[in-house]
């Protein structure tokens, strides 16, 4: 059944239309914080390489942002410490070493394809479009040589919508791409146009692509074919409508991560927003401050005009005005009454430098770049924050992470680089889970302990009183939970059994130790026993009478 390009078209249409007013937002950011990053309204028309700080006095912003970032990136997602640990649903397979071996293997496969794939520096990008828009779009392919590679892609190049849960399954990208590399992906089904450019070596010319990525709804089940895959992929070029390629993927490929949501709304918005009515503050006085010292450094200047008058005021900096000057200025040439003090603003405007960095939580992230600061200080200082950057970080597991997670099990499953898992795991079922163990991970963890904590000490409290208060209380789980929190290896904490086991053994000794007194108590007092009576004593008296008796029968 032959594809209608015009349908995919339309719709790409009715997406872009309702994104207009997050568009020209996000336009914004970009004229004010992020000049060098591509055009949100019409990315394909902007010049490549065009200087673009014509808007920019005072780069506060710009280097918040950038902070922002490198911040973010360092202390969630670091190649240089552990942020993250595979393990199963069910407890009881966490001691089974075969699973074990298997974990492992998994972790470091894992690790090597971050590494030597693109992951790291499209996760930097992402926090950098996540801080500015509060809206990030990595889409994830496979690489014949690395398994996987991650493009972070503009976010004006892409336009979103959700199924009925809330959930991004749907993405159309409108971009450019030049005519070797269509021919490169496409091979023969490139369109008569871009092989009457490759006839004439024309490779860079430029090529409107659409790739459309939504849920399959004419599925067959039962075939495993890429034409009935749960999502569909439709590549077209958008000019000539030409179908370059059809086929399908198993799971999402593009991974989209909102910093937050409001009630009603698709896209995200982010710190830049919330900044930028400070930072268009900022670029206008920094501005004003600017001409005044250029006005002040070569002021506007007074000439006599022997009563001719009329003639506009120029008060740009070193700008001549004829005025009737009566005599007063005697020939001589006067200045234009200007601004002296140039830091009649400079309070103000640090003030706004302050509650920009305050609003990219520079503070944080100041501390996340320093070297000296150990991950429990950085946590320490971190759960202050936790109030304001918890429930970003929470999006961000369930909306980039875990999705990157299942994305790339899926295509290292497919190429045979995943290792079989055992038998005993396979019985079981169930999905692998992902703890996040990162510095900013464990500090949102510590936090959700200190409830835990205080409960603990008020108990403690109320048990001088009423000691039956201690049985409320799951005292093991809740030690467990509080140890995992603050990332302690669960190698070094018990399983249930083994604790049981322990418990079981220091019950049997002390039963042992009782009996031992038990023994030693009893041999002191048979001797004692066996000891005839003390000569002259009533009990003397006593056995003689018993012992005369005995006789007498």
């Amino acid at each position: 059944m032959s594809l209608d390009i015009n349908s995919y078209k339309r719709r790409l249409a009715e997406m872009e239309s309702q994104r207009d007013t997050w568009s020209a937002h996000c336009q914004e950011i970009v004229d004010y914080i992020l000049p060098f990053r591509q055009d949100i309204v019409s990315p394909e028309s902007a010049p490549k390489g065009a200087k673009k700080m014509g808007q920019i006095y005072d780069s506060t912003a710009t280097h918040a942002l950038l902070l922002f970032a490198a911040g973010m990136a360092s202390r969630m997602a670091n190649a240089s410490i552990p942020w993250f640990k595979i393990r199963t649903e069910f407890e009881e397979l966490e001691d089974n070493k075969e699973v074990k071996i298997w974990l492992e293997q998994l972790e470091r496969l894992y690790n090597f394809v971050f590494n030597k794939s693109n992951f790291y520096t499209a996760d930097h990008e992402a926090y950098i479009d996540s801080g500015s828009f509060g809206q990030s779009i990595i889409y994830i392919g496979e690489h014949p040589r690395w398994r996987v590679y991650f493009d972070c892609l503009n976010v004006g190049e892409c336009f979103i919508a959700c199924n009925q849960y809330g959930q991004i399954d749907t993405l159309y990208r409108r971009f450019e791409m030049s005519v070797k590399a269509v021919a490169e992906k496409f091979g023969d089904n490139v369109s008569p146009r871009v092989t009457q450019y490759l006839e004439a070596n024309k490779y860079d010319q430029p090529i409107m692509i659409v790739h459309a990525v939504e849920p399959r709804q004419d599925r067959e089940p039962g075939k495993k074919d890429r034409q009935n895959m749960p999502w569909k992929s439709i590549y077209f070029e958008f000019d000539g409508n030409h179908l370059l390629g059809e086929g399908g993927y198993k799971e999402f490929p593009y991974v989209v991560s909102r910093y937050f949501v409001a009630s009603g709304e698709l896209y995200g918005r982010g710190p830049g927003m919330v900044a930028l009515p400070h930072v268009k503050e900022l670029q206008q006085k920094r501005r004003d401050i600017l001409k005044a010292g250029q006005k002040k450094l070569s002021p506007p200047l007074l000439l006599p005009n022997d009563g001719f008058m009329g003639q506009p005021i120029r008060l740009t900096p070193s700008g001549i005005n004829f005025i009737n000057s009566d005599g007063n200025l005697q020939d001589k040439i006067g200045v234009f009454p200007v601004a002296q003090d140039l830091n009649y603003e400079e309070g103000d405007m640090e003030a706004t430098r302050q509650s920009i960095g305050r609003i990219f939580f520079n503070d944080l992230m100041i501390l996340a770049q320093d070297k000296e600061v150990t991950a429990t200080e950085f946590i320490q200082v971190a759960q202050e924050k936790m109030q304001m950057l918890g429930p970003f970080l929470g999006r961000l597991q369930s909306e980039r992470y875990n999705p990157i997670f299942d994305r790339v099990f899926n295509l290292l499953w497919q190429a045979g680089e995943i290792p079989q898992p055992p038998e005993v795991l396979i019985r079981a079922g169930g999905e692998l889970k992902i703890d996040y163990i990162s510095p900013l991970a464990k500090a949102q963890k510590v936090s959700e302990s200190q409830g835990i904590m205080q409960t603990a000490g008020f108990v403690g409290q109320m048990a001088a009183i009423n000691p039956g208060v201690l049985d409320v209380i799951d005292w093991d789980e809740s030690i467990r939970h509080v140890a995992e929190n603050a990332g302690m290896p669960q190698k070094l904490i018990r399983s249930a059994d083994d604790v049981a086991q322990i418990r079981e053994a220091k019950q049997k000794q002390m039963q042992q130790e009782q009996m031992i007194q038990s023994v030693i108590a009893g041999s002191k007092t048979l001797p004692a026993l066996a000891k005839g009576p003390e000569p002259g004593s009533p009990m003397e008296g006593i056995n003689q009478a018993l012992q005369q008796g005995a006789g007498n029968a």
